[in-house]
């Protein structure tokens, strides 16, 4: 995977949440949290009780708490990145 993937490589990445699950068999390939913590753009919640995917499906009021947690994470991320990128865009004008 190191090689495949590129690794612990992220200096050139942006906005990305790599969520994991504390129940993902593959929770020891997916991106730990200290390796993204000094990149505003990047983060790594883990969703306990949960798998990676467990966020991506819609909401339902049965979702434990720390998928709810997780998607709010998520799109605070998303709404940051659209306002760093439309401050870009208006100081380019």
């Amino acid at each position: 995977l190191q090689a495949y993937y590129g690794g612990q490589h992220l200096e050139y990445a942006s906005n990305i949440v790599f969520s994991n699950g504390d129940l993902d068999p593959w929770t020891g390939a997916g991106v730990p949290a200290e390796l993204v913590e000094r990149q505003r753009s990047l983060s790594s919640p883990v969703i306990a009780a949960g798998a990676h995917h467990l966020d991506l499906f819609f909401p339902d009021p049965d979702d434990p708490p720390s998928v709810r947690e997780v998607r709010e994470l998520e799109e605070n991320a998303i709404r940051e990145w659209i306002k760093d990128w439309s401050g870009d865009l208006q100081s380019k004008v």
